[in-house]
């Protein structure tokens, strides 16, 4: 599914589990979103099928939306949750109305474990895509414990001098201590303030700039627990273009920021 205005451009599979493979700045015809894989290459495995591993057959990059089990297998009542389970192994629907709204497109899926609904309805207003959503519990039971995370992935183009990274200043954070990687460059557990974090030589590490990258193979995760403010922004500053994030933070009000370069 395409959507597009004369400044952006947005690409959705929802075959394979509605995700945003494409958000392109058209004037400069610049690509935001990290391209792993091709999709198709993902799509012969995935569709009809309820996998348990998005990284080996179905993740690609782009923008993922999961719900309800935001991390690791898990267990509950009895019932098994592969990674990142699993609203992105299922088939979304999709419904366009140009009498409504020429410029928006509605996005539906219906969990298959879990007693969820969750609509997405995708909207362009000039430079900007606006996700409206409304997640219903379809249970007679009022309190359900879910996870709800949107999956950005940005790519290449970060990774030099010129990219920026922005957060409020002063917002607490903490390195993750779980993630099982041999490619960790952050001391795990350190708990500081953004910008800055530990490396494992003990020195600090601007975690609004990539350039330690290119020498080395790093997978690290960072956690906001509270985020001040439901904001970021990429900037690259040499090609004079942004992208700037805006959520309500009483709905998400935790950020994960990971950084697998060349070793996750």
């Amino acid at each position: 599914v395409n959507l597009y205005n004369d400044k952006i451009s947005v690409t959705i599979m929802p075959e394979l589990g509605g995700v945003i493979t494409s958000l392109k700045y058209l004037p400069k015809n610049f690509e935001f979103l990290a391209s792993i894989r091709y999709p198709e290459e993902s799509y012969k495995y995935a569709i009809g099928r309820h996998v348990d591993n998005l990284l080996d057959i179905i993740f690609i990059g782009g923008y993922y939306e999961i719900v309800p089990n935001a991390g690791y297998m898990s267990e509950y009542e009895g019932v098994k949750f592969g990674l990142h389970d699993e609203t992105p192994y299922l088939e979304w629907k999709y419904e366009y109305d140009e009498e409504r709204d020429p410029n928006s497109v509605l996005f539906i899926v219906s969990l298959q474990k879990y007693p969820f609904k969750l609509y997405r309805r995708l909207m362009l207003q000039n430079d900007s895509l606006i996700i409206s959503e409304r997640l219903v519990n379809l249970s007679p039971t009022t309190k359900l414990p879910f996870s709800w995370l949107h999956h950005p992935t940005f790519g290449q183009w970060i990774y030099d001098d010129n990219a920026v990274l922005e957060l409020p200043n002063k917002t607490p954070i903490e390195v993750d201590s779980y993630l099982p990687s041999d490619n960790l460059c952050l001391k795990p557990g350190y708990k500081g303030q953004w910008p800055f974090a530990m490396s494992k030589e003990d020195e600090m590490i601007d975690l609004s700039r990539f350039v330690y990258f290119p020498n080395k193979s790093c997978d690290d995760l960072i956690y906001v627990p509270n985020v001040l403010d439901g904001h970021f922004k990429i900037i690259d500053e040499k090609k004079k273009i942004s992208l700037e994030g805006e959520w309500d933070k009483n709905i998400f009000s935790s950020l994960w920021l990971w950084r697998p370069a060349g070793g996750g």
